[in-house]
């Protein structure tokens, strides 16, 4: 266990430097470190995350590329995930690539895309990917649910041009989001809002929103009732209730979560002023923490809805660590906190995690 902590570390101590020495915001500063971070990844035991032997066995038996293409047949392993993910490891498997590069490369696709973006949006652009880096998400995206790790680097990409105006764009990435997992789509929920600008005189209504949501519970009868239409609804009901038990692990999220919305909306006119896009963030957060609320009975759907939202959440701690005005003590204040959370989540994590054999 101790080795996620030290390479955490490392990485972070290294995010910490950049940001110490002024370094240009340049994604290639960050690219050695979060190539090393892939590898360390992808080399993992295959006991290590509830699923990690499930893709592995998936990718022992699907087609190569110029197979699925002369037949067109994925397979039964293929037809069980979406067709990018799907193209994905028929392209790696057309290379003869082993199930720990297949991995590594995973690791290595999802992080360097979600790093760009976050180039784009972050304010203390290397500590925001550190703090990235030690939360419960990257662990769950990284070493356990693969296609949702590449969805979630894909939307964040896509918000970060959506914060751009680059419109089409934005649909396109999307588009290659939800290729990798479906549940990606539900992120263009942001998209009627990408202009709406948030006021401090708002934050009690968003309180209220967001404790009214937390005592919703039809949905639960509402997907069971509709089961009577279609078997579709009642799978998707038998599915969404595994795995209740993770999203017990998380709970204490959701308060600390609700807190900083609500904190960055109290004091939204002064981050404003460093980072203009501040509210399109806070919109997609608190529309993503609506959802997490809203499903909390099909605690599979919630704990996911979790996973695509949230992932950008470390640039609203950074926006709020903005109205301090003295940066090295900042800084460094931030790192050690940042490696508290992390001893925290490797700890709680630890039931995935087994010692790496190489």
């Amino acid at each position: 266990m101790h080795y996620y902590f030290i390479v955490g570390a490392l990485f972070g101590l290294y995010c910490l430097l950049l940001e110490l020495l002024h370094v240009e915001k340049k994604f290639t500063a960050l690219l050695p470190a979060l190539t090393l971070m892939a590898i360390f990844i992808g080399m993992r035991d295959f006991s290590i995350g509830t699923d990690t032997l499930n893709y592995v066995t998936i990718y022992k038996y699907i087609p190569t590329l110029g197979e699925y293409l002369t037949h067109f047949e994925p397979g039964f392993h293929g037809n069980r995930m979406e067709r990018g993910f799907f193209i994905l490891l028929s392209i790696f498997k057309s290379l003869s690539l082993s199930a720990h590069l297949m991995l590594v490369l995973n690791a290595f696709i999802s992080l360097t895309v979600l790093a760009y973006a976050y180039k784009k949006i972050a304010p203390n652009y290397y500590l925001a990917v550190f703090i990235y880096t030690v939360s419960i998400f990257f662990f769950s995206l990284e070493y356990n649910i693969l296609r949702q790790g590449l969805a979630t680097a894909f939307v964040v990409l896509a918000l970060s041009l959506l914060i751009e105006n680059r419109k089409l764009l934005y649909l396109f990435f999307i588009a290659i989001a939800a290729s990798f997992h479906v549940i990606a789509l539900l992120s263009l929920c942001v998209y009627p809002f990408k202009n709406f600008k948030w006021q401090r005189k708002y934050v009690v209504f968003a309180f209220l929103l967001l404790v009214a949501f937390s005592f919703i519970d039809v949905l639960e009868a509402l997907i069971y009732q509709l089961r009577k239409v279609s078997i579709i609804f009642w799978r998707v009901f038998l599915y969404f209730q595994d795995d209740a038990e993770n999203l017990k692990i998380i709970s204490w999220l959701l308060l600390s979560t609700m807190g900083l919305l609500l904190a960055c909306i109290y004091f939204v006119k002064d981050i404003r002023v460093k980072f203009p896009h501040i509210d399109v963030i806070i919109s997609f957060v608190f529309l993503g923490m609506l959802g997490v609320l809203f499903t909390q009975q099909l605690s599979m759907l919630s704990l996911r809805l979790g996973y695509l939202f949230l992932a950008v959440e470390p640039i609203l701690i950074l926006a709020l660590f903005s109205l301090v005005k003295n940066e090295y003590p900042k800084y460094i204040a931030i790192f050690i906190l940042a490696l508290l959370i992390l001893a925290k989540n490797v700890f709680i994590t630890a039931q995935f995690l087994s010692p790496y054999n190489y």
